[in-house]
């Protein structure tokens, strides 16, 4: 390599050949410069590895699922800005036709989708009192500093800067003051005194405010979750108020009890389970001849991670304020999968015990604060990072596992250096394109257990 800091394209080209055989092309939003940028991707590793040293995992997908949180705040979204708030008004999103472009994405995609999909809907003073209403809640009750910043940058986007020098607003922000029975009131203030200068003519300023709608709506119950309301929410939701608020993926409470080396021998209490789970995905996905070698491999791997137990890193596109959120009712979650476990009561409380509080299991919890928001994957930043914090040299890359749910994180993590990347499909990303990962696994994490021995070689 040249140590050159200025190239002509002849040189840079000849620089480029040699750094891969593979290449994503990654697009920059607008205005980043340049256009496009050119990742080397790392070589795919499908063989088998005498030794793991570490996994990262996509929170968000891979993990866990928050679709129902999402759905509700994107119809939400719809519902505001148009005023069409019963079911007899509008029946709500269309699974079929709006779920399959609304998921695997960012934020400002899936408003962007809505706002073009259902611009028909939208009347101005709905906009406009929705999104104040959103970014005045934001602002005034908010708990994260993030999207407190990011309300402020919109009202002076939209051109309502000068509603921030406002006394009103700063005394309502150290009061505290705008619930449910004041908060109309106080919008219809701010509208009457303000709305003349929101600046929502042009489409892109309407996804701004269809997100910010989004996000106050996503961060509200959120702080619902937070304070323990999560079995509310999901009556309110779903009408079903057992239903997980925040659903674990299947086997990843088994995979990190797995990895750390807690399991031992008594991992074969859970064969059945796990082996029921994925003969349910699809017959194809159920590749085991034998359930006695299976058993036996999975113990053997047990033993493996006892004594060679692996670090655990978690990475989100998502703020920490929210992710914290989601991933401490994640393993509040997970404890309850553990108490229902046919292992003996001795090990399933020293489980639970570990699994109280996430920082028990993952090494590295890496957000949107570590790396530039503006470069989200598949840009490789925040894994990047991640692999920076889990401190293991280069060298050891190939001994890191990755699992992701969708295309761009997949490039994201062979773009960082990784090879031993598996793809973990869900309902509803099937329009992702896999071929980037080494591995694709519809049957997921249990797949990958089961089928793969987690890919070591015993």
């Amino acid at each position: 390599m040249t140590d050159k800091k200025i190239l002509s394209s002849e040189e840079a080209s000849e620089i480029v050949a040699k750094l891969g055989l593979e290449f994503a092309v990654v697009h920059n939003p607008a205005p980043l410069y340049p256009e496009i940028e050119l990742y080397a991707l790392a070589p795919k590793i499908t063989a088998p590895q005498k030794e793991l040293s570490a996994v990262i995992l996509d929170l968000e997908g891979t993990m866990c699922s928050t679709q129902e949180l999402k759905l509700h705040s994107l119809e939400h979204v719809v519902r505001s800005i148009s005023g069409r708030n019963s079911k007899e008004d509008w029946k709500g999103l269309d699974p079929l036709i709006d779920h399959p472009n609304l998921f695997g994405i960012s934020v400002s995609e899936a408003t962007r989708y809505l706002v073009q999909r259902y611009h028909n809907f939208i009347k101005d003073e709905e906009l406009k009192t929705a999104y104040l209403h959103s970014v005045l809640w934001t602002i005034i009750l908010g708990r994260s500093q993030e999207r407190r910043r990011d309300a402020v940058k919109s009202l002076e986007h939209l051109g309502l800067g000068e509603m921030l020098k406002d006394t009103k607003l700063e005394e309502l922000r150290l009061q505290k003051e705008f619930n449910k029975y004041n908060s109309n009131v106080i919008t219809s203030y701010f509208l009457h005194k303000y709305g003349s200068y929101l600046n929502l003519q042009n489409f892109e300023n309407t996804v701004r405010a269809a997100s910010e709608i989004f996000f106050q709506h996503y961060y509200q119950m959120l702080e619902l979750i937070s304070y323990g309301e999560a079995s509310s929410l999901a009556e309110e939701i779903s009408g079903d108020s057992q239903m997980p608020i925040i659903k674990a993926m299947p086997s990843v409470s088994l995979l990190f009890a797995l990895v750390k080396g807690w399991l031992g021998e008594e991992v074969t209490y859970l064969f059945e389970e796990m082996s029921r789970e994925l003969k349910a995905k699809s017959s194809q996905v159920y590749r085991i001849s034998s359930e006695e070698d299976a058993k036996l491999k999975l113990k053997k791997l047990a033993e493996h991670f006892r004594l060679h137990p692996l670090k655990i890193a978690v990475v989100t596109s998502s703020a920490f304020y929210e992710a914290d959120i989601i991933l401490g009712e994640l393993f509040h979650s997970v404890s309850s999968q553990i108490r229902k476990w046919k292992l003996p009561q001795e090990k399933k409380e020293m489980l639970i015990e570990k699994f109280t509080d996430y920082k028990n299991v993952v090494d590295v919890f890496t957000t949107s604060g570590d790396a530039s928001k503006i470069r989200p994957k598949p840009h490789r930043d925040l894994y990047s990072v991640a692999l920076s914090q889990l401190a293991l040299p280069q060298n050891m890359f190939n001994r890191i596992l990755g699992f992701e749910n969708t295309e761009n994180g997949i490039i994201a993590l062979r773009a960082s250096g990784l090879g031993l990347v598996a793809a973990v499909p869900y309902n509803l990303n099937g329009r992702h394109d896999f071929s980037p990962a080494a591995f694709v696994l519809p049957g997921g994490i249990t797949e990958a257990v089961l089928n793969y021995n987690l890919f070591i070689s015993l």
